[in-house]
């Protein structure tokens, strides 16, 4: 009873200790030193980037600023770097931030588990030559008749020669220059060499030099250039930005195309509003392709369409001389608290009746996030024409208003499509339909996704994201944020849609949870309408039930499988957290013609097609598991720890035997058992388990990672709690690589697999409604006189797939 009261003060004064405000080193202790490692070896994390979100890191070292990011960081919305978005992930994969997983980590998890690149984002127009070297220039001999130019492309350059002379050149090689005049001013650089190598070009007439004495700053810089030539249009750009194409067409297209435009600005990955592909954000990954490709996909579905903004982002803005003429230049006051001349500008104009517009047919290049309106001279009184209080409050409802009603969405939604058909384009096509609750379901997913790009075919993942539509994610691309989600109203014509230009050599539907009944409804006529063929993969049985695992709501257990459907109606109104009309019925038949459709249904376990038959399901089921297993070895069992130490893996939740682990870990201590429980994964609603002196709760885990943790627990024995139907269990085929000796209750796949194997213990499910007996069992058990190690063989695709290719071997 001491040793009992002692393990409680313990496990009250750990509790405690969480839930005070820990230094930075304490979060150092608690962030794993394997976690930090690796995502400071993935590039992903930003020092510079990170310590501007949070100013109090500053000066610190990078593990402390990796280690605040792990454990508190994510969880107010903050990116490690310009790479990786948070909120977006966590959006599009809600169980992240339901499970307090850190996104990051589970990227780069998924990086080795489904084929997303781990390392940073490449800058996509990465400068790969010096561009000092002259050679490396247009010869300009031809003479340009001066009053026939059209623009002024005016240029501000003061520091980061790499990108300022990319940029000039990006403009250069992309301009006819009988249309317009390039102008570069160089506000008084501290670059020699930069200098140096901008008066020789302008000495060759590549473009026209104005260079300042001393720095007067951006806005200073572009108003030198709007007024040297008084009868031309001014397109200003930012020294960071590199152009392709017919870009300068096509925004002086738009300016002359419409009535009273005063700017027009294009998309960029980092355009404050006219960001692609989400607004407002530092978008670097691209989805994985060059900003050229990008611009000539917006040139192609959305030619010819402007969009009215409240506002030009000054990255890169065509500005019209007539307005020029109206409003004046720009006011060199007019910058500070995020307001900046271009919005000063740009609120003039709207006021006197002119239009800004986005030219959704053109996209830019942007490095940094700084437009024009840092003043050199901050410090000074604001005097003259600076913006009143009242102006900026109204020109940020306007931005705040566009933002709310996001007009561009539709050019945004047109270029993501776009982008998904080129990256199909001239190859088989395999569709995957997901959830996106992780799992042994994304596993299964990713194994498959990789065979598939394996054998020469682009892989596209359907999922839905919670109730704002559905994601298509090509596989395999370095994007570190989703695709904007296709509404749900207008998800299923896109999908058609697309699936008409693909070819589409089969479909896979891994999951149906988070779809609504339209979308699967509409799924099965189109899969005929194209001939498509496909299967239906059982990964639970939802299809049949919506609690998942067929457990019995009142006593928590396998019900059985009942074909009274008055039995399930009346464990299903005991369930408000899953409310559906019609009863059990109707929940079958939303599934039904899927399961009449498909070319194949499968099955990882033969138990789990026994149970779908069962219930009504009359077409054969074909039984295929995830993986085989091999033994590989048998050795000796070490001498065991005392107390016994016993893992329990995978996500632990209601259906998992969250409470059977509970009432077994509490008679454990009850009974002074030689006992000690340490689970992997993620928990639901883990306080009860937290407060169990014990269960050592270790967290979510990787993969890749589990060994050395199984390892270092001094684990022997293998706990499977559940008491639903599993279906397969990756859990348990990772224990029995590890050789541990598992030990679950009679029901499911589990059950079923470890008689199969012939290595375990399959106890009565009865035990379940006794945990002291079985808490009791546990610690008696006797090992067996061997300890079994297996290996794992991936199901080769030819096993399930219609595709004929010699390389659909296993997966490599």
């Amino acid at each position: 009873m001491v040793r009992a009261f002692i393990r409680r003060v313990i496990t009250l004064l750990r509790i405690m200790e969480k839930r005070l405000n820990l230094d930075a080193d304490a979060k150092l202790r608690l962030a794993s030193a394997a976690s930090i490692t690796q995502i400071e070896e993935s590039g992903l994390f930003d020092a510079e980037w990170y310590a501007a979100q949070c100013p109090s890191l500053a000066g610190r070292r990078i593990q402390d600023m990796i280690a605040h990011y792990i454990t508190e960081g994510w969880r107010y919305g903050l990116d490690p770097g310009p790479g990786f978005d948070t909120k977006s992930y966590c959006q599009a994969q809600p169980f992240v931030e339901r499970n307090g997983v850190n996104p990051l980590l589970l990227h780069l998890s998924r990086g080795v588990l489904v084929g997303s690149l781990t390392h940073k984002a490449a800058v996509p127009e990465r400068i790969d030559h010096d561009l000092t070297d002259l050679d490396q220039w247009p010869v300009m001999a031809q003479s340009v008749n001066e009053s026939a130019l059209k623009v002024d492309i005016v240029v501000p350059v003061h520091g980061d020669r790499e990108r300022a002379l990319a940029c000039i050149k990006s403009v250069l090689d992309s301009v006819d220059r009988h249309f317009c005049q390039v102008i570069v001013i160089n506000d008084a650089s501290p670059d020699a060499v930069l200098s140096d190598t901008l008066r020789v070009l302008a000495e060759r007439a590549v473009f026209t030099l104005i260079e300042h004495a001393v720095k007067r700053g951006d806005v200073a810089s572009v108003n030198a250039g709007i007024s040297l030539h008084p009868h031309r249009d001014v397109l200003l750009l930012k020294p960071d930005t590199m152009v392709y194409g017919k870009w300068l067409e096509k925004l002086h297209h738009h300016a002359r195309s419409h009535v009273r435009v005063a700017t027009v600005t294009p998309f960029s990955n980092s355009g404050g509003i006219n960001s692609y592909p989400h607004v407002n954000k530092h978008n670097n990954g691209l989805h994985g392709t060059d900003a050229a490709t990008l611009d000539r996909l917006a040139g192609r579905v959305n030619a010819g369409l402007a969009i009215e903004i409240p506002a030009c982002v000054g990255f890169c803005v065509y500005l019209c001389r007539d307005a020029l003429d109206t409003l004046g230049p720009f006011n060199e006051d007019a910058s500070g608290g995020g307001y900046g001349a271009e919005n000063d500008f740009s609120y003039r104009a709207v006021k006197a009746g002119w239009n800004n517009v986005l030219a959704c047919d053109v996209f830019v290049f942007h490095h940094g996030g700084v437009f024009f309106g840092e003043d050199v001279h901050a410090d000074r009184r604001r005097r003259g024409r600076a913006p009143l209080p009242d102006q900026i409050a109204d020109h940020r409802k306007r931005i705040e208003a566009y933002t709310t009603a996001d007009p561009a969405k539709r050019a945004r939604d047109a270029l993501d499509l776009a982008h998904v058909s080129a990256f199909t384009n001239a190859r088989r096509t395999v569709v995957l339909i997901s959830q996106n609750c992780g799992g042994g379901t994304e596993v299964s997913v990713a194994q498959q996704a990789r065979m598939f790009t394996a054998s020469g075919c682009a892989v596209l993942i359907l999922r839905p994201a919670e109730e704002s539509g559905l994601l298509i994610e090509p596989w395999g691309r370095p994007a570190l944020s989703s695709y904007s989600p296709l509404p749900w109203d207008e998800a299923m014509t896109n999908v058609e849609h697309l699936f008409r230009h693909w070819t589409i050599a089969e479909l896979h539907i891994h999951h149906t949870n988070g779809y609504p009944d339209p979308f699967l409804k509409a799924l099965p006529p189109l899969l005929r309408r194209l001939e498509i063929r496909s299967s239906l993969w059982l990964h639970d049985l939802l299809t049949l039930c919506p609690s998942l695992g067929l457990v019995h709501r009142e006593r928590g257990v396998y019900c059985g499988a009942p074909t009274n459907t008055a039995q399930c109606d009346h464990c299903l109104s005991q369930i408000p957290e899953i409310p559906i009309s019609g009863g059990i019925v109707q929940w079958r038949q939303r599934h039904a013609a899927i399961f009449q459709t498909v070319d194949s249904i499968i099955a990882p376990d033969q138990s789990v097609a026994t149970v779908v038959k069962r219930l009504g399901v009359a077409r054969p089921i074909r039984v295929i598991p995830h993986h085989h297993l091999i033994l590989a070895k048998t050795e000796e069992w070490p001498e065991e720890h005392s107390p016994r130490r016993i893992a329990v893996v995978g996500n632990m939740a209601v259906h998992k035997g969250r409470a059977l682990l509970h009432s077994v870990a509490t008679c454990v201590e009850q009974f002074d058992l030689p006992v000690r429980f340490h689970h992997f994964g993620s928990v639901s609603h883990g306080d009860s388990l937290n407060n169990v002196p014990t269960i050592s709760l270790g967290g979510p885990y990787r993969r890749d990672q589990l060994s050395k943790r199984l390892r270092q627990s001094g684990a022997t024995l293998a706990f499977f709690p559940t008491q639903c139907h599993e279906t397969f269990s990756f859990a348990l085929s990772e224990v029995l690589v590890e050789g541990l000796y598992p030990v679950c209750l009679d029901v499911g796949a589990i059950a079923s697999r470890i008689r199969e194997l012939g290595w375990g213990t399959v106890l009565p499910l009865e035990y379940g409604d006794h945990p002291a007996r079985l808490a009791r069992f546990l610690a008696s058990l006797q090992l067996p006189e061997e300890r079994r190690y297996w290996q794992i063989r991936p199901t080769v695709i030819g096993e399930y797939s219609t595709i004929d290719s010699d390389s659909m071997q296993s997966c490599p």
